[in-house]
């Protein structure tokens, strides 16, 4: 019985050729149509699903380029396939407060998606110009009494980040850690800077 197919296909084979040849090319090309297709939808990312985040650059300054580079670390440990979908644009605003806008308008004209800022002068710039993008803080020590969020538990606009601030208690103990019969301690404020304010009535 076995035989006998086998001899019937070594016949078929041997009567039409060129169709065989031909359902064998045909094949090929489908499966390989089918794997084409499949690679681009679902490991190579589409370019409606990337993703924008604007970076307002104030200045050269080390800790904002560590503070960066952290930032963009978050991405992998969140997860590594968000590195081929999230793009970072970097305005360089060369330390000059009056660049804000443009570098705003910008971003609008660019639809990005997220804005990621540093320090409490350009989070506030960028709170007063009412950007749409949801906007990432850092390296901000009172975001509340700075006006950018509610309350510490819930922001109640399109502002959230992270503080960067340290209790005075604990300030003063490294302080006396230094020099543990110090009396006396000067507080160099910035006039007119709620920051600073907040933290001498701390």
């Amino acid at each position: 019985m076995r035989g006998g197919v086998i001899q019937k296909l070594k016949s078929y084979y041997q009567q039409d050729r060129s169709f065989f040849l031909f359902s064998l090319v045909s094949l090929f090309v489908l499966f390989s149509t089918v794997g084409l297709l499949f690679w681009t939808f679902f490991h190579q990312p589409k370019v409606e699903d990337s993703y924008t985040i604007g970076y307002l650059q104030w200045n050269e300054d080390p800790l904002l380029k560590q503070n960066l580079e952290a930032f963009r670390n978050s991405f992998l440990e969140i997860d590594e396939g968000l590195s081929e979908v999230v793009f970072l644009e970097t305005y360089d605003l060369h330390g000059d407060i009056a660049n804000v806008e443009a570098a705003l308008e910008h971003f609008n004209e660019n639809d990005a998606d997220l804005l990621f800022v540093q320090t409490d002068q350009l989070a506030v710039k960028v709170n007063s110009l009412k950007h749409f993008a949801p906007v990432i803080f850092s390296l901000v020590s009172y975001p509340k009494e700075l006006g950018l969020v509610n309350n510490y538990q819930q922001s109640l606009n399109n502002f959230a980040g992270t503080r960067y601030w340290i209790s005075p208690s604990e300030e003063l103990d490294i302080i006396h850690r230094i020099d543990d019969e110090i009396q006396t301690i000067t507080f160099l404020s910035e006039s007119g800077s709620v920051a600073s304010k907040a933290k001498r009535d701390e």
